[in-house]
């Protein structure tokens, strides 16, 4: 075990909080994956009412919500959601962008414009608005909340892919690939993609944390997964007429929310710190002064 903390603190340059976020990142998806070996949901979804508004104990670690459901088994139901949802909708958003973008910056001027107005037009819209007003339009399901989030997150890719292919068009070794007699098919997939990979990675795991909050504010407002599924906005939303008396109903759910979303993004920089090579120089210059 030491000796893996110690691989893993050279591999992200001394920096705790990177290795803190991925920890916690991989327990939270543990728990995600292994729900229903921990309890079944029908259990989750039971309502036992003799037992409603139970604080916090032994018995329910988490306390019990005001139709007497165990709020932690709410909770690891609700990661398989808020982690199937966002991991889906930010490969979506992945995929469609960084094939936009490669249009718009391998192609040619008119093609470039028209895709450079589209990604403009949807980054004028708020990540939140938008999907709200897509899941409004097609209404709430898990598979329309992964279209919703994807299509609103798709800009953000398409930008950076836009701009990672206009530097690579220009460098020597696909002059040299072109000039060899590559198309423009296999210049993209052998020579631009795999260069353009790095950041588009680590953008995915900084977008994952996005996703998650965009899904937990639509369950809140009640455009999220329909029933009886659980989700973390709906705990929060279902708790807060009883906020003052039952706290734990709406608090945990928001814990584990910033918890997740704060290990992603902690877990995300420390993928920069490694893949980008402005950053892998800084931090060389720092460590030689």
């Amino acid at each position: 075990m030491a000796g893996l903390l110690r691989r893993l603190d050279r591999t992200f340059k001394g920096n705790r909080l990177a290795i803190l976020g991925m920890v916690v990142t991989i327990v939270i998806v543990l728990l995600a994956v292994l729900a229903p070996a921990i309890v079944s949901f029908d259990d989750v979804t039971r309502p036992v009412v003799r037992e409603k508004f139970q604080p916090p104990s032994t018995e329910h670690i988490f306390g019990t919500d005001n139709l007497g459901r165990d709020v932690f088994n709410q909770l690891l139901w609700g990661s398989r959601t808020s982690l199937m949802i966002g991991l889906a909708g930010s490969l979506f958003s992945a995929v469609f962008g960084t094939a936009l973008g490669v249009i718009a910056g391998y192609g040619n001027r008119k093609l470039d414009l028209a895709v450079s107005y589209v990604i403009d037009l949807l980054m004028s819209f708020p990540l939140l608005l938008l999907a709200l007003l897509i899941v409004a339009m097609i209404g709430p399901s898990n598979l329309n909340i992964v279209i919703a989030v994807g299509i609103a997150g798709l800009p953000r890719y398409a930008r950076l892919m836009r701009a990672l292919v206009m530097q690579l068009r220009s460098t020597e070794f696909v002059t040299a690939a072109r000039s060899l007699g590559s198309g423009t098919l296999r210049v993209v997939l052998k020579h631009i993609l795999p260069n353009a990979f790095a950041p588009i990675l680590v953008l995915l795991t900084l977008g994952l944390a996005s996703v998650i909050i965009v899904e937990a504010s639509l369950s809140f407002l009640g455009l999220g997964p329909p029933p009886p599924s659980p989700t973390w906005g709906r705990l929060i939303a279902e708790g807060q007429p009883y906020l003052r008396n039952a706290w734990w109903i709406s608090v945990f759910p928001g814990i584990a929310i910033l918890t997740t979303v704060i290990s992603l993004n902690l877990f995300g920089d420390g993928l920069r710190d490694i893949l980008d090579p402005r950053t892998k120089n800084s931090i060389s210059a720092r460590k030689g002064e």
